[in-house]
């Protein structure tokens, strides 16, 4: 970096921090509107916020597919409707308060890397490490609830450090506590673990929180939760509780949820896999922020390294216990790895080169599998996006490795954020756009929506595809069992009947056809056999909630001709 771009940041720090903001919001922000909502999670969230701003819309329990919705707190849901209310009931409504929340995240990160004694400039690379990882870039471009939980988690921990080195005041006072509620109302109980892992490390530096104060800052943290929860508790009639909590938190704990997760030990070192890989392409620089904090912690810098050290271990340890696991879980403990590998660079207590040799392997790796994998997916039209998203990867990582070599490492860092920064931009602006047409639900969509004019209802069996029913604005309820040895049969009587109709894949037909030894009537089994033979309709469409290409298929009664 030039000695007058340097000092051109320091003499305007205001003016940086907004810089760092915009960069990371246009990252986030890049191609949003341009790619269909993603299975499973994202057309849940978007369609229960569009529910809210229909005739009569319930803005207290969030509703999808005519169903209650209690996985998550309310205030996605409110951002979401906001955002839909100005920018369209779409994919750009549903993702751009993530977008925004993670834009707010990069600059928070920097001023927490201020309060811990990092210098201005580090804490400006900190910001960018965090928001050009893999997994905040993931949650910055999915309308769900992590990215927006992530901001109101940083928030906090803003308030707590410098509680710790300031003092208390009623300001920070209400920051720390308000910004834990939005946090909790964003996410749950979850929301409160890497904060709670922080104040632990703050206790560990030497910090001696006044009881009185947090006493009063739980009980201002519960009348934010009262103040949305009770109303819902009763409109529900306590479900909020039964599925709200006991399901979605104490279950998850638990059990394995959803197929998330498992009882194996090898689930327990799921994180020691998970974090590293989703940190990249920042994960090499951990070998500076380690040496780093093991120096630190018994040096002159131990309040920091503390603090840090506490906040990420706290937070994996935790979610390690947790049965349930996903790869996003811990990203609250990402901006204290951002600061610790800041910290590492800027101290420069590291001094191999064999780090080096792992960014060009990873770079030639990236490059390799960024192209191919488009073409083993059966998507070509997005083998040239791919290639630009591999060769940004690989020059920034390729100028990372010689200037590690040659003992550089803010410079490494420097090369690698803006190939970070154009990959990632390439992967939102271009690459999911450009496989977007061919996902499952763009495609199957518009071949559905004439059948829903004739008023039957349509069953979903044996898939999972909620963005239809974004897509759609219509329910498509499951067809559920009725028990007996074929419990389906039922479903089968009604299309042959004219009741209903029933959405699969093609694989389940087979069995589906097993089924009909369940209807007694030779005449009205004939006519079902009749549908399973011959569709209404084939689709076939890339799935990316799995991954692969799958073929939907709509059985039952034929619109009438015209």
């Amino acid at each position: 970096m030039s000695r007058s771009l340097r000092r051109a940041i320091l003499r305007r720090p205001r003016t940086s921090l907004f810089v760092l903001f915009l960069l990371a919001f246009l990252v986030s922000v890049s191609g949003i509107s341009h790619f269909s909502l993603l299975d499973v999670d994202e057309p849940r969230f978007a369609a229960a916020s569009r529910e809210m701003l229909k005739a009569g819309g319930d803005w207290i329990i969030p509703h999808f597919n005519g169903e209650e919705r209690f996985d998550k707190p309310i205030l996605i849901y409110w951002l979401q409707a906001g955002a839909m209310r100005i920018f369209g009931e779409n994919a750009l409504g549903a993702r751009l308060p993530s977008s925004i929340a993670l834009g707010l995240a990069a600059p928070v990160t920097a001023l927490i890397g201020i309060e811990l004694g990092l210098s201005f400039l580090l804490s400006l690379v900190a910001g960018v490490v965090l928001s050009t990882s893999a997994q905040a870039q993931i949650m910055g471009h999915a309308a769900t609830a992590d990215g927006v939980m992530l901001f109101f988690v940083l928030l906090a921990s803003f308030f707590q450090i410098r509680r710790f080195h300031r003092g208390a005041s009623v300001g920070s006072f209400f920051g720390l506590w308000g910004a834990l509620g939005f946090a909790f109302l964003t996410k749950g109980p979850p929301a409160l673990v890497a904060p709670m892992a922080l104040g632990a490390g703050i206790l560990w530096a030497g910090g001696r929180p006044k009881i009185r104060s947090v006493l009063w800052g739980c009980l201002l943290l519960l009348a934010m939760i009262l103040a949305w929860g009770l109303p819902a508790l009763e409109r529900s009639d306590g479900r909020l509780w039964t599925l709200g909590l006991m399901k979605h938190v104490v279950e998850r704990s638990l059990r394995p949820f959803e197929g998330h997760g498992g009882f194996a030990p090898w689930w327990y070192l799921f994180y020691l896999v998970s974090v590293p890989l989703t940190f990249l392409p920042w994960s090499p620089f951990l070998v500076y922020g380690f040496s780093w904090w093991k120096r630190a912690l018994f040096g002159v810098e131990a309040q920091a390294a503390k603090i840090l050290g506490v906040w990420v271990l706290g937070t994996i340890l935790v979610f390690t216990l947790v049965t349930s696991k996903m790869p996003h879980y811990p990203l609250p403990c990402f901006p204290a790895l951002a600061l610790i590998v800041a910290f590492g660079l800027e101290r420069r207590v590291y001094s191999g080169t064999r780090v080096a040799f792992v960014f060009i392997g990873l770079g030639l790796l990236l490059l390799i599998l960024f192209p191919i994998l488009p073409l083993v997916e059966g998507l070509p039209q997005s083998f040239l996006p791919a290639m630009q998203i591999g060769l940004a990867l690989f020059l920034g990582f390729f100028f990372a490795g010689r200037e590690v070599l040659q003992k550089n490492p803010l410079k490494a860092a420097m090369g690698l954020g803006l190939g970070a920064v154009v990959g990632f931009a390439l992967l939102g602006g271009r690459l999911l756009p450009s496989a977007s047409p061919f996902f499952l639900t763009p495609r199957v969509a518009p071949l559905l929506r004439p059948y829903l004019a004739d008023g039957l209802p349509i069953h979903r069996f044996r898939i999972v595809v909620p963005s239809l029913v974004f897509t759609l604005d219509h329910p498509l309820p499951v067809l559920e069992e009725h028990g007996g040895a074929y419990p389906y049969a039922w479903g089968l009587e009604a299309i042959g009947k004219g009741r209903m109709r029933i959405l699969t894949r093609s694989r389940k037909l087979s069995f589906l056809k097993d089924e009909l030894k369940g209807i007694k009537d030779p005449g009205l089994r004939d006519r079902v056999r009749e549908y399973l033979n011959h569709p209404l309709l084939q689709c076939r469409g890339w799935y990316p909630g799995r991954g692969r290409w799958v073929t939907l298929v709509l059985l039952g009664k034929d619109l009438p001709r015209k």
